[in-house]
């Protein structure tokens, strides 16, 4: 296969994900309605707000990703792809990255309701423990993970 042509297809895909993407994300408040009803899955209708708002979010995230490989991508069909512009471009893209990941880390994890069970219990623990923190990060994780379920509903 011809350079030339490996570069069009790559570009064709890079486009294709960058406009899709686009769309996808401007979608979502009418798409995730549309999920919710045609696999009847009503559950995603008592999250919706944080489902859109969270997906749109890391959509918007993941479409600056595309548009920095964009960039890049120019300079490597120019034969000039060791430029200063591209070092940037890979800076963002990692900030753009590390953001995601720390976003499905706090959407995927319980430590929101560990947080909340800290603010909300500090006096409580403060006053059992006497200071010994050990003690009471266990206590913490135990609670939020035997009422998860319970707690985030009445967070969200």
């Amino acid at each position: 296969m011809k350079k030339e042509t490996v570069v069009r297809i790559t570009k064709f895909l890079l486009e294709i994900m960058f406009y899709g993407g686009i769309i996808a994300t401007l979608s979502l408040p009418w798409s995730v309605r549309w999920v919710a009803h045609f696999f009847e899955m009503e559950e995603l209708m008592d999250k919706y707000n944080e489902i859109v708002i969270s997906y749109f979010v890391l959509g918007v995230l993941a479409i600056l990703i595309l548009g920095e490989l964009r960039k890049m991508f120019r300079t490597v069909i120019a034969d000039d792809c060791f430029v200063q512009a591209n070092v940037v471009s890979l800076q963002r893209m990692g900030t753009y990255s590390f953001i995601i990941a720390a976003i499905c880390f706090i959407l995927k994890s319980s430590w929101l309701i560990f947080l909340f069970l800290c603010m909300n219990l500090k006096n409580h623990f403060h006053f059992r423990y006497k200071n010994n923190f050990y003690f009471f990060f266990i206590e913490c994780c135990v609670i939020s993970s035997s009422h998860k379920k319970y707690m985030f509903k009445s967070i969200v």
